[in-house]
Formats: structure tokens, sequence, C-alpha cells
């Protein structure tokens, strides 16, 4: 084929290009994309059904060739009304292309620097300047004040830089508490000289006044994040990094009131409702308090604060049971600590504290109640618990030396997990007759899962590894996967032999007739090459003959199919 692009009304018959010019009017040309260099694909609909078109053209200029093409209409017509739509359509795009009009280069620009203009600029002018433009600029003289504020006179640190930050608010957001999406970026942009400060006040061990910075910002950012737009990601990452330096603080040297300074602030941040999107600050404030609490005095302020917020909602609730427990233990109150986990024997997160503290004192016979209870009689649980359960247990069975418990927590987590390395535990400590009901278990999951394909893959290879090929093949057959066949056809070869090969030549058959475009003609490929290394000379030959009868106005695939 010799024919250019821009000449299709010269060598196309009429009636074809008229029925391409009605698909096109319909808009019934999908999908137009270049999968290899100037190798086209499209789907054509019209009303006896959708094609896949393909098109291989000499370059994209306005005067292409059209080297070769394809449609699986299966029409008479060569070309046919299909690949012509098509044809039409990339002349389209690609003389609109070659024709317009090119942009104008952008003038050069000098590049505007502070060095510019400082440089050589009279000092009082500039003042005078900088004076001026603050006035008509708030939000450059809010980030002005934030950046010199060390050096600005007040009788209070806190006080100073909380005034800083309502200015850093009001200019982010003039009339409401909270800010819009440009707000957020305006206050962090403002107030981000503000962290930086805290940092170097922290290297200079002046801790007073880092701590007095940090929770100024801490307080007023907090006030403002829930209803901030676009601030889960943003403003949270910037309230953790202050966090972040005043724990820094904390782990320091300081005097006894800077500590129950700190004590003090978190202890009212653990107080009140966080964010839904920073929930995640409940567990580290609980820990630095934890590690701040010197006395029971403040051990009780922190079991005071979780009893309020377990008489509240809360979508942290869970967690806070789990810290009441661990606080419980923490205050020698073990009578209620038990009574209390006891009560919440279904929150996974307090059986772990409970199971914790159990091996702490060398309690193993509570630690595997706890941890049975976890693994067989919570409903609803996280998969990952379970298995968080069944790998303790299965810890304590082997300091024990106990076989059986060992056997069976290995094939509870394979059950959980699929992961065959508590298979090949299992392998070790029993003979086929005792996995027979493993493999009954894989198989009722699987059928009530058939889409899970990790699933699928594992209960597979442990069919394979315990040599049951009839089910193998049963489940091949069910679902027509030619992926399990190219798996485990060979192993089927010798029980079901010709069988094996009429799938894989129907599944073949299928793969090729509704897969187009290059990636299926390298999976085409694989499969071919696969069949020629199992099936007889006899019994592959004709069949490729076919495959080059069914598929000729393919030239694509034709080319495949030439080398076999």
């Amino acid at each position: 084929m010799k024919n250019y692009l821009q000449d299709i009304e010269q060598f196309v018959q009429e009636d074809a290009f008229h029925a391409a010019e009605v698909i096109l009017q319909a808009q019934k040309v999908y999908s137009l994309a270049e999968a290899e260099k100037n190798l086209w694909t499209s789907e054509v609909e019209d009303e006896s059904g959708r094609f896949q078109v393909e098109v291989l053209l000499s370059s994209k200029q306005a005067r292409a060739k059209i080297k070769d093409g394809s449609c699986d209409c299966n029409s008479e017509d060569n070309p046919c009304s299909h690949q012509v739509a098509v044809w039409i359509l990339l002349r389209r795009k690609i003389t609109e292309k070659a024709f317009a009009p090119k942009p104008s280069a952008a003038k050069k620009r000098t590049k505007l620097t502070l060095a510019n203009i400082v440089a050589g600029a009279d000092a009082d002018k500039l003042r005078q300047f900088v004076r001026e433009y603050a006035r008509r600029d708030r939000q450059f003289s809010a980030m002005l004040r934030a950046s010199l504020i060390s050096e600005m006179d007040w009788p209070e640190p806190r006080e100073k830089y909380q005034s800083i930050l309502e200015t850093a608010h009001k200019t982010a957001s003039p009339r409401r508490l909270y800010l819009t999406k440009k707000g957020v970026e305006k206050y962090i942009k403002i107030t981000d000289s503000l962290i930086a400060k805290a940092k170097n006040l922290f290297n200079a061990k002046n801790y007073r006044e880092t701590l007095a910075l940090l929770h100024a910002y801490l307080e007023k950012t907090l006030e403002i994040l829930p209803g901030s737009e676009d601030s889960g990601q943003k403003l949270s990452e910037k309230i953790m990094e202050s966090f972040s330096i005043q724990l820094e603080v904390a782990q320091s040297v300081i005097p006894p009131e800077l500590k129950e300074s700190i004590f003090d602030f978190n202890i009212q941040i653990f107080s009140g409702k966080l964010p839904p999107k920073i929930h995640s600050l409940y567990s580290w404030l609980f820990s630095v308090l934890v590690g701040l609490a010197e006395d029971t005095i403040r051990e009780k302020r922190i079991l005071e604060v979780l009893n309020d917020h377990l008489q509240k909602e809360n979508p942290y609730g869970i967690h806070f049971q789990a810290y009441k427990l661990e606080l419980l233990f923490r205050l020698d109150m073990e009578k209620e600590a038990e009574a209390f986990l006891e009560t919440h024997a279904e929150n996974a997160a307090v059986l772990f504290v409970g199971i914790e503290k159990a091996l702490q004192g060398e309690n193993v016979g509570t630690a595997k109640m706890l941890g049975e209870k976890g693994l067989n009689i919570l409903e609803g649980i996280h998969p990952e618990d379970k298995v968080r359960f069944g790998e303790i247990l299965l810890k304590i069975a082997v300091s024990e030396n106990n076989p059986k418990e060992i056997i069976d927590y290995n094939k509870k987590l394979f059950i959980l997990t699929h992961d065959f390395h508590f298979y090949d535990n299992l392998k070790s400590l029993t003979n086929r007759n005792e996995r027979k009901d493993l493999i009954k278990i894989m198989k009722m999951q699987w059928e009530k899962s058939p889409a899970d394909i990790n699933l699928r893959n594992t209960t597979l290879r442990l069919f394979y590894e315990e040599n049951q090929i009839n089910l193998i093949w049963k489940y091949i057959l069910k679902y027509k996967s030619i992926d399990m066949l190219v798996l485990y056809g060979e192993v089927l070869l010798e029980s079901e032999g010709e069988k094996v090969l009429d799938l894989y030549e129907e599944l073949i058959n299928d793969f090729l007739q509704y897969n187009l475009g290059p990636p299926s003609l390298r999976r085409s490929e694989k499969l071919l090459n696969r069949l020629r290394e199992i099936a007889p000379t006899h019994r592959y030959k004709p069949f490729i003959q076919s495959l080059k009868q069914n598929y000729h106005h393919r030239p694509f695939l034709k080319s495949v199919l030439l080398n076999y």
C-alpha cells in the first residue's frame, strides 16, 4: 500500500468514503492513540458493531504514506469504511498540527532580585520605601514583622508571638476564623520564619523563648485548623514540626518549671478535640505526657482527661481505652486494670496492652488467654491485628516448646496471611494427612472470594505443593484462566493430555480475537511459545495454520504468526 493520507479521495471507493464521513459526523471514532512510533490504534462503531482499527503511517508529516493497516470487521471491502474514517481523522489532526501557527518566542526579561534593588540604593530612601510598601501590602508587612520579631521589645515573650500570629491570621483571612486554600498558603508563608526562629532559639539553648514561640504558634494554628480548606496536610505538617521541636526541648536538660510548663501545655491540648485528620497526634501527646509525668499527681491528671474523653463520643475512643489501661497498670491499680481489661476485651488495642503487661510480669497464661481471645473471638477485627495476635501466640508456643500449639498457630497464620513462610513451617512439622483439612479450608476461602487473586495464587500453589493435580485442573476449567493454565498446564499433561492442549488452543484463540495492539502481540508470542514447548508437532502445526487463516486480515498479528 503506497497511498498518501492527503489523497484519500483518489484511491478509496466513493461508498466507503461516504460511509466513513457518516461515522465521523456521528463522532463514532474512539480512543485514537499512537501505540508505537507512527502506529495508530482506534475503535470505530457503526450499526454493525464496534471494531478495532490499526494504521501504520510513514511519518507524522502532512504528506504521510499509509504503509499498512487492519480492521477486525471482516468486511470484503478493502479498505473498509472504518479504516477510511480513521485515515480521514488522522489527516485532519496531522494537517492541523503541521500548519498551526508557531507561538512567538517570549521576550527575555531581566530577573528582578533583591540584590539588584539594594545594590547602590540610598539607606534612608530604602527604609522609607520599605515602610510605604509595608503600609500597602499587609502580607509583606506581616512577614517583615515575623522575621524581625527578635528585635521587638515586649513584656511577655508569648504575648509578642501571639500578636504576630494574630496579625498573620488577619492577613490570611480578614473576615473569618478559618482559612481558604489561598489563606492557608498565606498563613504558612508568613509564619514559616517563626518555626525557623524556634529552631535557632533552641540551638542557642534559649529554651524559655523557644517554648513561648512554639506554644503561641500551636495554640493559634490548632484554633484555625479544623475548618480551614486544604489544611489537613499542610498545616498538620507544620503543627507536627512544632511539636517535634517542643519534644526536643522537653528531652533537654531544662529547669523543672519549664518541664511543668510543657506538661501543662500538652495536657491542655490533649484535653481538647483535635481535628479528625490529626487524630494520630493523640498517641504522640500521650507518650509525651507519660514521659513528663514524674509523679502520681501528673499521672492522675492524665487519667482524668482520659476518663473525660471516654465519656464523650470520639472517633479515637478505642485508643483512649488502651491509654487508660496502660495508665492503670502504671499507677499499680491492678484490680481496676483487670476489671477494665475484662470489660473492654472487644478492643484489640486494649488486649495488646494487656498482653504486653502480662508478659512483662511473666504471666504467660494470661497473655495466651488474651491472645486467643483476639485471634479467635473478636469479630470484625482488622486482619493485621489478628496476625499480630497469632505471631505473639506462636512466639509463646515456641518459647514453651509446645509442638501442638506451634502447628496450630502456623496453620492459622497461613490461613490469615497466605504467606508460605508459615506453610513451610507446617511441612516440616506435619505429614500430608494432617494437612488435608488445610486444603479444604483454602478451597472454601477461594470459592467465597473468587476475585481475590492473591488467595487464588496461594491456593493453587498449595494444591501443587500437596500434589492435588485434579483440583488444579478443576479450577482451571471452572475459571478458564489462561494465566493459571500457563503456570500449571505442564504438570497436567500426564493426567489430562489432549484436554490441556484443547483448552490452550481455545483460550489462545479467545485472547487473539479480543486483544489488539503491541502489548497484546507480545503476550501472544509468549503464549504461542509456551504451547510450542509442550505440544507435539503434529498437534501444534495445524493449530498455527488455522490461526493464519482466521487472522489473515490482521497484518500485525499475521507478521507474528509468520515466525511459527
